[in-house]
Order: structure tokens, then C-alpha cells, then sequence
């Protein structure tokens, strides 16, 4: 009887398990956020904006400025909300099962020089990382008319532990 390989039995990871289709921002849970930053692929391309954002970024928090925006931008369906994400769990060096973002990413990054501009970034000072879809927070009744620095204002709220839907009575809060 000869020995038989199957395809499946070549590849690492299980080929039937279930994969997500979409990276959604809510699912926030420990099993979701470990196969995302376990299966997350760096490429060359997306090497090139990790570098260009943590590189940015650090340099702000050194020599603060108020000019401070990301933009990410790309046609539907070319990973922007799972870069965004993955900036996210970097950011904030999120620890599922024991392991941080950063040492996730240790093993998916050769370039020592740009491991060290992401750690140097994750690791210096305190930040606070929201990370939301601004559709699913807009207020439902008014969505048409709401403006964007509301709905910031309440989904900062909400993050503080104030009420959200009444700017002013987070205030007093």
C-alpha cells in the first residue's frame, strides 16, 4: 500500500476551519482578536505604510504638533479595516492568550530597523485606543444631520464611562 499525501496535509493551519470573510470592528473577542493577529499577513506593501505610520506617529508624540490625522484609504475590499485594526491591537499592544500584538508581529517582521520604529511607538507613553465603526454609532433618528464631532464626542464618552447621547450631561459627569 503506498503512502498517500493529501493537499490539506501540507499546509500549517487546519484548511477547514472557519475563517472570517470580513474584519469587523465589534468583534472584539479574545478568540477573533488572537486569529487576527496570528493569521494577519505582512507584505511588502503594507510594510511600507506600517513603517510610514509608526514612523510618523512616534516622531508626533517626540515633537507634539497639531498636525494629526491618518487617512486610509483603498477600493472595497483591500484590507483597510484589518490594517486599521491591526494598527489598533498594536497600538494598544493587546495581550490575547498570553501574547502581546507586538510579539506577533516580532515573528512577521524581518526588518529589525522597523520592528524597533513599531516598538518604540507601542511603547512610548500612554494612549488610549478607540476603535469603532462610525456608521453603527451615528444616532439613528437624525443619521442624515448628525455631525461627525458628535458622534467622536459620544463614542469618547461612552469609552469614559459617561453617558454618550447628552454631551452636556457628560460634561457635568
Amino acid at each position: 500500500m503506498t503512502n498517500v499525501m493529501k493537499i490539506q496535509d501540507i499546509f500549517l493551519k487546519d484548511i477547514k476551519r472557519e475563517i472570517n470573510g470580513v474584519i469587523k470592528v465589534d468583534q472584539e473577542d479574545d478568540e477573533n482578536v488572537y486569529t487576527e493577529l496570528d493569521e494577519y499577513v505582512v507584505t511588502r506593501e503594507s510594510l511600507k505604510h506600517l513603517d510610514l505610520f509608526f514612523d510618523r506617529y512616534f516622531n508626533a508624540t517626540e515633537t507634539p504638533t497639531d498636525k494629526v490625522g491618518v487617512w486610509v484609504s483603498g477600493f472595497f475590499g483591500s484590507g483597510k479595516s484589518h490594517f486599521i485594526k491591526m494598527i489598533s491591537y498594536l497600538l494598544e499592544n493587546r495581550v490575547v492568550k498570553d501574547k502581546s500584538a507586538l510579539e506577533f508581529f516580532r515573528e512577521k517582521i524581518d526588518d529589525p530597523q522597523l520592528f524597533t520604529t513599531i516598538e518604540k511607538a507601542v511603547n512610548h507613553g500612554t494612549k488610549d485606543v478607540i476603535l469603532f465603526n462610525i456608521d453603527s454609532k451615528a444616532n439613528t433618528l437624525n443619521r442624515g444631520n448628525e455631525l461627525i464631532v458628535n458622534i467622536l464626542m459620544r463614542v469618547f464618552n461612552e469609552n469614559r464611562c459617561f453617558f454618550g447621547d447628552g454631551l452636556w450631561i457628560a460634561e457635568i459627569e
